[in-house]
């Protein structure tokens, strides 16, 4: 984007393909720092009646980390929720606010006011992790099948202590699990989230996969495959370990110098 007249403007449309919000992306005095000419990035975010007023729902203004004399400026826009969070910037990204976007979206297009090159416009969508991850176990359903269950690895698990570097990793929280025969994963368990997340714990709803244990050839060891507070699934290396008493249940992430312990809780 070059010159005081460019501007970049992302249309979202509705499911009849009619606008609903509007994100433009331009140059402007920053009014805090008014008599001082000093340019910044704009980004405003509108709402679209249907009669095609206007309500302004952000006005942001960037100086710093913006290419404001020539150069690449970026727009990145998340919706999730009924939430779209937008983030600007050239030589670093910098968050610039969140605003609701209630209306169901279909598509989204993008103008230009005068000739610039566009280097990459990238749209991705994604199904909600509470929707991929969900299984069908809830905690009254697992109570019963353990029960009647005599698999050792089978039962309730719950946080009991960790090991890590806070340099390399820390723990999303102090999980409460279970770990289920898998009927997907032929002589392997799921580990099932049952409660306990703090970072991202209002994306983490019981009954989710947290995991995988698949059996190796040594006794009472696994490969564990993890899935982290924010759904990243990059755990290279991984195992898992359960004690002689069937009590502790031992995960262990070599790359990331960590390792958790859970303890077996009883059944009631």
């Amino acid at each position: 984007m070059v010159g005081r007249g460019a501007e970049a403007v992302l249309t979202f449309m509705d499911r009849d393909s009619v606008p609903v919000y509007v994100a433009a992306l331009s140059f402007g005095e920053d009014p805090a720092s008014a008599g001082f000419d000093e340019r910044a990035l704009r980004l405003t975010v509108d709402s679209v009646s249907p009669s095609g007023s206007r309500v302004s729902l952000l006005d942001n203004y960037l100086t710093k980390d913006a290419n404001i004399a020539g150069g690449v400026n970026c727009l990145v826009v998340d919706i999730a929720e009924g939430v779209a969070s937008f983030d600007t910037g050239g030589n670093k990204m910098t968050e610039a606010g969140s605003v609701p976007f209630r209306t169901p979206l279909s598509g989204i297009e993008l103008t230009v006011s005068t000739e610039m090159n566009v280097r990459r416009l990238e749209v991705r969508q994604s199904a909600a992790p509470a929707k991929t991850l969900m299984t069908p176990w809830t905690v009254e359903t697992l109570e019963n099948h353990f029960v009647l269950s005599s698999d050792p690895v089978e039962g309730f698990w719950s946080f009991l202590d960790r090991d890590n570097d806070p340099k390399w990793a820390i723990p999303g929280g102090f999980y409460d699990l279970a770990v289920v025969r898998s009927e997907t994963a032929p002589g392997g368990y799921d580990i099932i989230y049952l409660g306990g997340a703090s970072v991202e714990g209002r994306s983490w709803l019981p009954g989710m996969r947290k995991g995988t244990l698949i059996p190796t050839i040594f006794a009472d060891h696994y490969r564990l495959g993890w899935i982290d507070a924010r759904f990243q699934t990059d755990y290279p290396e991984c195992t898992a370990d359960l004690s002689a008493s069937n009590t502790i249940l031992t995960l262990s992430f070599p790359l990331h110098h960590s390792t958790l312990r859970f303890s077996r809780r009883p059944l009631r």
